[in-house]
């Protein structure tokens, strides 16, 4: 995953409706961010 795509992400996450994200998918994209970003 990019840098970007991570953001998008994101924002799709924050924007959209909590319900609809899965947990999982959330932390792998914290891990990337801590990568990244760290």
């Amino acid at each position: 995953m990019t840098i970007e795509g991570a953001k998008k992400e994101i924002r799709s996450r924050i924007d959209g409706d909590p319900s609809e994200k899965l947990p999982l998918n959330m932390q792998v994209l914290e891990g990337h961010i801590q990568v990244l970003a760290p």
